[in-house]
């Protein structure tokens, strides 16, 4: 081998290492989620947490029985920004262009706790009034921030400039999901449990344990593909847990318990 094919071949090889580097990220793990505020996560990010402000709530965080703090405020009737995080991870060189177009869709589904025991479970189609059961995951939210869909608002995804092999998946919590393109209703005396699924455009979703993997999860629908499509694992409780077993079905920052009191 000459000199000048010796150089071609380095030059071919460190490319390719760059490139595996830049794309590690994306290629070994699924995107990532989160709705419910990690004040641990803010205070390694940004060096401090922020408190839950009930009248005007960006922030959210699962409520604590017989806790009145963590409860919405009686005069709030839609939830108009939730801060969090979606992406599919950072490769060298992204701009917000190039992070928007790794990610085909945001989502947010929500189950009407009717119960109110902070779960989704059978037990909310059990409820004595017929008219107040809940049977199945709704989606409340959808947008497109590849653009794919024009029938779909498009937002930027946010936290993205995160380092692959990072311990805090993203870098920020300041991003609010809906950006002025969306909102959730919450009625008096409702109870939800919302949950966030994000989309790679190759199909992996923030609720698989690893790519090409099953969701653990499912909108109550068995005839639209969504989740696993097992109609008992539409059942989870605040922290992403089958109900009464620490089984960690979806990651506990991907689902949030919220309730606004009648009063």
């Amino acid at each position: 081998m000459n000199k000048a094919s010796g150089n071609i071949l380095a030059f071919a090889a460190a490319l390719l290492a760059a490139s595996a580097c830049a794309w590690a990220w994306i290629d070994t793990r699924p995107p990532v989620g989160a709705i419910e505020y990690r004040p641990d996560q803010a205070i390694a990010l940004h060096g401090s947490a922020e408190t839950f402000d009930r009248d005007a709530p960006v922030l959210l965080r699962d409520i604590i029985p017989g806790d009145p703090n963590r409860r919405l405020g009686p005069d709030v009737s839609a939830l108009t920004v939730i801060r969090g995080y979606f992406h599919a991870g950072h490769a060298q060189g992204d701009g917000q262009e190039q992070a928007n177009a790794r990610m085909a869709r945001v989502q947010l589904w929500g189950w009407l706790d009717s119960d109110g025991d902070g779960a989704a479970t059978v037990n909310d189609a059990k409820v004595a009034d017929r008219a107040k059961r809940t049977t199945r995951w709704v989606k409340l939210w959808e947008a497109a921030p590849d653009g794919s869909d024009p029938n779909l608002p498009q937002v930027d995804v946010v936290g993205w400039q995160v380092d692959a092999g990072a311990t805090i998946p993203t870098s920020t919590w300041q991003g609010d999901i809906f950006q002025s393109k969306g909102s959730v209703a919450v009625k008096a005396g409702e109870s939800w449990l919302l949950l966030v699924r994000v989309i790679d455009i190759n199909g992996n979703t923030n609720l698989m344990d690893a790519l090409g993997g099953t969701e653990a999860w499912d909108n109550g629908d068995t005839s639209d593909g969504v989740g696993t499509d097992v109609p008992g694992d539409k059942y989870l409780d605040a922290n992403g847990n089958t109900p009464g077993a620490a089984d960690a079905r979806v990651a506990d920052d991907a689902v949030v318990w919220v309730y606004r009191p009648a009063k």
